[in-house]
């Protein structure tokens, strides 16, 4: 595959705004219909008035606009597209008009700020993954009140049965589901048609969930090709194909493919926007991530440090994406073997993020710090932190969850508070699924009891 040389962008509704004009607009009035992508990954739009005469929303058209807070849709719009507001991180309010009909697939994934909102029964058609990670409407514990299972239940009844086999991770189904979609849209429409590419994306990701990588690989490398047809070689939606495949080949640990193609499209977006810009930004942090996976570790750092320089300067340093870029690169200086640096900046991350729950990633990595330098009282401190968030947010059968419980039961025992170890490591036994092999528990479970029958005696 080969990188196309980006030509100038210009603004798809009139033509007369260039691409970076368009990606530095803090506000925006739109009395038109939006076209597809025209205004994603501004990261500095703030504000944007919709009127009665805008009657729907392209597909990525806000897509990764982090700043913004809040949205009202108007009563005159009734569609929106594929990803419109993905990666909204900033959005904490939306208000909906009653004419809604459509929603397109991952509308508001990725909106953890967004509250809970009317969701209007006027909708006929929603798309799969409409709310994954958005945290405060589907997750338990964040102090919002949701029926989550009412909107569960009104969605199953527009959705076909594809998209709630993926809303409730049946990727089995789903693969079925959408392999005979694809295959009657590329009979229909043709293989470049954006609807056949858009269904045999969802093919890729159902793949992918289920562990046939192999099959992802080659539905994302053909997805590269087709988007360059169907949206433009160019396109940012062609070239983020680039990021797909590289994860898969993280997958499947093939790390010089991976390394390769995240470079690629790293000098894409560098030539496009500039180094400086936040695609660019986002693009050295998924070459860094290819790094750290390799073991390489001090690479890595060069990544990470770049780029966090870069989200610091142009988001601000206590932004969620600077935070979260910071947390890696004090990974990454812990598996260097430099605890005291990692150490300082799993705090500064820590102190920066408003909520305690998105500062769980720094809370662990501030407790193995602590565990490296043999201070299990603070470690078993930050460690019983970070379960209580994995477990109220996310389940206790998750692996988050199951890691930690774990890790309080090591700090524990090291400690050795052996009846504390000891149901650490029992519940982590009954929940665990992920590994057949039970033997680590057993191990310590045996232990721990043997140390405390010592104890009594």
């Amino acid at each position: 595959m080969n990188i196309p040389s980006p030509p100038p962008l210009a603004d798809p509704i009139n033509n007369s705004k260039s691409a970076e004009e368009i990606h530095t607009q803090t506000t925006i009035t739109l009395t038109t219909p939006i076209s597809d992508l025209v205004y994603q990954k501004n990261c500095y739009l703030t504000t944007v008035d919709l009127t009665n005469a805008c009657t729907s929303i392209g597909d990525f058209t806000f897509y990764h606009c982090a700043s913004i807070t809040s949205i009202r849709l108007p009563e005159g719009c009734r569609e929106i597209g594929w990803s419109a507001f993905n990666g909204c991180g900033g959005l904490r309010e939306l208000e909906v008009g009653g004419c809604l009909r459509r929603i397109g697939n991952r509308c508001f994934m990725g909106c953890k700020a967004l509250s809970p909102f009317n969701f209007p029964t006027s909708v006929e058609q929603v798309g799969f993954g409409l709310f994954d990670g958005c945290t405060k409407i589907t997750k338990k514990g964040t102090g919002e009140e949701v029926d989550q299972t009412k909107v569960i239940r009104y969605l199953k009844t527009v959705m076909t049965k594809g998209q709630v086999a993926m809303l409730e991770g049946r990727f089995s189904d789903v693969k079925s589901h959408f392999k005979r979609i694809w295959s009657e849209r590329k009979d229909i429409f043709g293989e470049n048609h954006s609807q056949t590419v858009k269904s045999y994306e969802n093919l890729a990701l159902a793949y992918s969930e289920i562990g046939e990588l192999d099959e992802s690989l080659k539905a994302y490398k053909d997805l590269y090709d087709l988007c360059g047809k169907a949206f433009g070689e160019s396109s940012v939606k062609t070239i983020e194909m680039l990021d797909n495949i590289s994860l898969v080949l993280l997958q499947q640990e093939n790390y010089e493919a991976a390394l390769e193609i995240s470079k690629n499209a790293s000098n894409w977006y560098r030539t496009e926007f500039g180094e400086d810009h936040k695609l660019t930004l986002k693009a050295t942090t998924a070459v860094g991530e290819v790094y750290s996976q390799m073991g390489d570790y001090q690479q890595a750092i060069y990544c990470y440090t770049d780029a966090h320089e870069g989200h610091e300067e142009e988001l601000g340093p206590n932004d969620p994406s600077t935070l979260h870029v910071l947390t890696n690169l004090a990974y990454n200086y812990q598996q260097n073997n430099q605890p005291v640096k990692a150490l300082i900046l799993y705090t500064k991350a820590k102190e920066g993020y408003e909520n305690s729950d998105d500062a769980v990633e720094t809370l662990v990595g501030i407790a193995s710090c602590h565990e490296h330098g043999e201070d299990y009282e603070a470690a078993l401190s930050y460690f019983e932190q970070a379960h209580e968030i994995y477990e109220r947010l996310y389940g206790e059968e998750t692996r988050e969850a199951i890691q930690t419980l774990t890790s309080v039961g090591v700090m524990n025992k090291q400690l050795e508070r052996w009846n504390e170890a000891l149901g650490c490591f029992e519940r982590a036994k009954e929940l665990e699924k992920f590994f057949a092999d039970k033997k680590y528990y057993n191990n310590n479970i045996e232990e721990c009891k043997k140390k405390r029958r010592e104890s009594e005696s």
